[in-house]
């Protein structure tokens, strides 16, 4: 089994094979699926987060962690690490047939091949790290320098997860514990002092926070910080509605007298019929209530033409594009009758919030508990349509 010899092999060669796998890896050449090569091509793109596999249309993806590789079927005998670099080099299987043509080939090194398989004899102890067979262990983000301030996240989750009565999930309690972001390892398996998943951590624009919980293979609920919602990656799940979420409750509004101005629409049923119009088109005459969903240059279009016709109007448009461009926003302001934004509601750490979701999605995931399961349980037991709120922008 590839488990029995990863004690004696160092963690960089683990932290090496994780960043292969989720093709986080620097310096990787592009796959090749038949004589195509092709960029961006992920292991974790196939065989999922914990190397489970799965289907893809009619295609059966097999799993590629340690006890399947490691285990003789029907059709193959069991890898070992010489075999399994010949199956991504190759496409040659252990037993020496060729593989499926949807298979890609990587062209790895035998060093980067074998940090890869020695990766993936870890990642079942991965997927349950901070699970126990009564417990489960839920970090909390603490601030930095601030001693109160994490003990005041703690207490509160605490008691939001106190005043749903304490459930005992699948056999298991739960158990909340401060975590600092930089203590965490890329490579820690240590089921001992692990977090199951992270509450609340502040997530900052040149992405390092981000990159130590990938690298910590931590899931990450209710973010805090920089990164829109509608770029979180797969294992990042906030609870306040995402741009898409708020984009839908801005297209709500439409009707007789309101006037959707958009470059940038969501695809799908809502839009579908909805008449939408250019930055630079003329407004029908009876427009009252402008709907702007419009990127800069967008923005600009539609300020240099309507400027002078945006009396006795209001204008909508996301709390997101007011930030990021206030001078404009300003002046577009300074003639309209009002100017009304949408953002999310709520805290972005609403702890009775937290507490509702990770009830749901521990129940969701069964008592075979992973944090594979739990994401894709979280995802599916999350409100499908946060909540979005509007404010008046003061002159």
């Amino acid at each position: 089994m590839i488990a029995a010899s990863i004690a004696t092999l160092p963690s960089r060669a683990e932290e090496t094979g994780q960043a292969i796998y989720f093709g986080r890896a620097d310096g990787l050449p592009a796959a090749r699926i038949g004589t195509i090569a092709q960029r961006g091509l992920t292991c974790a793109g196939c065989h999922g987060r914990d190397a489970g596999g799965g289907g893809e249309g009619r295609s059966r993806i097999p799993a590629i962690h340690g006890a399947a590789l490691g285990a003789a079927t029907s059709v193959r005998p069991a890898y070992d690490a010489e075999g399994f670099h010949r199956a991504l080099t190759e496409g040659h299987d252990s037993a020496g047939r060729t593989m499926s043509i949807a298979m890609p080939r990587f062209a790895l090194s035998a060093a980067q091949a074998d940090a890869l398989w020695h990766f993936l004899g870890t990642i079942a102890d991965r997927e349950r790290a901070g699970v126990s067979a009564n417990g489960v262990r839920i970090g909390v983000a603490t601030t930095a320098g601030d001693r109160q301030a994490t003990q005041r996240s703690l207490d509160d989750l605490s008691a939001a997860w106190k005043a749903r009565g304490r459930p005992v999930l699948h056999g298991r309690e739960v158990e909340f514990i401060a975590v600092a972001v930089d203590s965490l390892g890329p490579t820690s398996v240590d089921v001992a002092s692990t977090p199951f998943l992270l509450v609340g951590p502040t997530l900052d624009r040149d992405g390092r926070t981000l990159a130590l919980l990938q690298q910590a293979g931590l899931p990450v609920l209710a973010p805090q910080g920089s990164l829109t919602t509608d770029r979180l990656p797969a294992e990042v799940v906030s609870l306040r509605a995402n741009e898409r979420e708020v984009a839908a409750a801005l297209l709500a509004l439409a009707g007789p007298r309101t006037s959707i101005v958009a470059d940038m629409l969501p695809q799908g049923e809502q839009t579908a019929s909805l008449p939408v119009l250019t930055p630079d088109a003329p407004l029908p005459e009876e427009t009252q209530r402008i709907v702007l969903l419009l990127g800069e240059a967008g923005l600009r279009s539609f300020a240099a033409t309507h400027h002078s016709h945006l009396s006795g109007r209001t204008l909508v448009l996301p709390l997101s594009v007011v930030e990021a461009q206030p001078t404009l926003v300003g002046h577009l302001l300074a003639v309209a009758t009002d100017v009304v934004a949408a953002r999310p509601a709520g805290d972005a750490l609403d702890m009775p919030a937290v507490a509702a979701a990770l009830e749901a999605g521990l129940i969701a995931a069964g008592r075979n508990l992973t944090r594979t399961a739990f994401l894709e349980a979280l995802r599916k037991t999350r409100q499908q349509s946060a909540g979005v709120e509007f404010v008046r922008i003061q002159r």
